[in-house]
């Protein structure tokens, strides 16, 4: 027969050295008379246990608080970086913008102011003001459409395009302006037909306009110019080329930016720095790219590669 439990106590005891027990009393009645049983418990380890624990949940809570910190600002950097790069980008285009439009606006403030004065130097100012008005014009222009390709409402009209008509189109007008410097202007087309592509023709042609107009304006008197063209099987590749003074590789990734001038690539006083940065953004709106290679024997060569159309496979 078991013994049974008639009464039990239990109370904490705490050693000479800090140390804490629980201890537990329990009278047990029997047939043999009356038993006491006593239990002694180390509460250190529990303890041990308990802390540990409590250390664990705080680590995971402040390891918690620091991911969720570092996540709000990875996100908020990703969601406020492209409004902060567009905001720059604006105020460096209005900065270059002003300084752009000082230099015909003072010229046109000096001309007017002495007009007049010396009718001997009369003709000549009214050439310098008309060709400052020009100028001023071409920059006008020219940061209205970049405004517009900013604002997301500059648009083509699409089409299928002769790329053989605009190469002849395009190379008429660079014949005409290399003819000025006595450049020799080539056109260098398969002996085959290019196949068409979906675009917009007047704006393939202002691009490949610009890219011409650049090559002759920087290629020295007596230089070469070619515009060819090379297909392969899913894109067809117009190849603007010269022989001027070249781009060094350093400033290649440069070379589309706005305003932006090297004297090698953009030192000309007619040339704000704009018409490759135009020309980039026509390329992307016909779903192609505008980058530069190295073909010698010519030191500049711009690529526009645009997709065929499937039409034409």
């Amino acid at each position: 027969m078991l013994p049974a439990e008639t009464a039990r106590v239990s109370f904490p005891l705490k050693g000479d050295h800090g140390d804490q027990y629980l201890v537990q009393a329990a009278v047990l009645s029997s047939g043999s008379g009356w038993q006491t049983a006593i239990m002694i418990k180390d509460l250190q380890q529990e303890q041990r246990q308990i802390l540990q624990m409590r250390m664990t949940c705080i680590g995971l809570l402040a390891a918690g608080i620091l991911v969720l910190l570092a996540l709000s600002w990875w996100l908020s950097d990703r969601a406020v970086r492209p409004i902060s790069e567009s905001i720059q980008r604006q105020t460096e285009f209005v900065t270059a913008a002003s300084h752009e439009l000082k230099s015909p606006l003072a010229v046109l403030s000096a001309s007017a102011s002495v007009l007049g004065m010396s009718p001997e130097q009369d003709e000549t100012l009214r050439q310098t003001i008309c060709r400052e008005c020009t100028r001023m014009g071409r920059l006008v222009s020219d940061l209205l459409v970049l405004a517009q390709s900013d604002a997301g409402t500059w648009s083509i009209e699409p089409q299928m395009v002769d790329l053989d008509s605009l190469l002849a189109a395009v190379a008429e007008a660079g014949g005409l302006l290399a003819a000025k410097k006595a450049q020799q202007f080539l056109l260098d087309l398969p002996t085959s037909s290019l196949p068409p592509v979906r675009g917009d023709a007047q704006r393939l042609e202002q691009l490949l306009t610009i890219l011409v107009d650049n090559a002759c304006t920087y290629t020295q008197s007596g230089g070469q110019i070619t515009l060819s063209a090379q297909t392969a099987r899913r894109s067809v590749f117009l190849l603007v080329k010269d022989n001027g003074p070249g781009i060094p590789r350093d400033l290649w990734s440069r070379v589309f930016d706005r305003f932006y001038r090297a004297d090698t690539a953009r030192g000309g006083k007619d040339h704000a720095g704009l018409g490759l940065s135009i020309a980039q953004e026509l390329a992307r709106l016909h779903g192609g790219r505008l980058y530069l290679k190295e073909e010698p024997p010519y030191s500049t060569v711009f690529v526009l590669e645009l997709p065929l159309s499937n039409k034409t496979h």
